[in-house]
């Protein structure tokens, strides 16, 4: 027989209503099979709590334990409205903050862009100014 098979008998045979044939076939595999021990085990620990429990009163909570259940939930209710318009309010607000950093980015790369291009046409205004200089000298030197 299958492993999952034999381990959906295992409660069966700690009831001890399995056939004998089906009771030799999972005691062998119970011997075999650590997983399956294991598990045999635990529903006789079950067993043992469930008969355990059977004559004892079932626990009652203590006198104001309702109270100060409800009172924990409407601390609870009292700080979630506390925050929620700081949070509708940050909600709002991050898209909006995004995209004007976002802008703001733009922006500044537009400038540095703009800046450079000034720049290099400076520099090749005043290289061009340098060349002018010394094809006049050696228009001088020339003469």
């Amino acid at each position: 027989m299958e492993h999952r098979r034999l381990k959906g008998l295992i409660e069966e045979y700690s009831e001890g209503t399995l056939s004998p044939d089906l009771h030799q076939k999972v005691t062998q595999h119970l011997g075999q099979c650590h997983e399956c021990e294991g598990h045999l085990r635990l529903i006789g620990l079950t067993q043992v709590i469930t008969a355990a429990s059977k004559g004892m009163a079932p626990p009652f909570p203590p006198l104001g334990f309702s109270r100060q259940v409800l009172q924990a939930i409407a601390q609870q209710r009292d700080n979630y409205l506390f925050w929620r318009p700081l949070r509708i309010v940050a909600l709002r607000t991050i898209p909006v903050m995004a995209v004007l950093a976002l802008i703001l980015g733009v922006f500044a790369y537009m400038q540095m862009t703009a800046l450079q291009n000034t720049a290099s046409q400076s520099e090749m205004s005043q290289l061009e100014s340098y060349l002018d200089l010394s094809t006049n000298w050696d228009q001088e030197d020339a003469v």
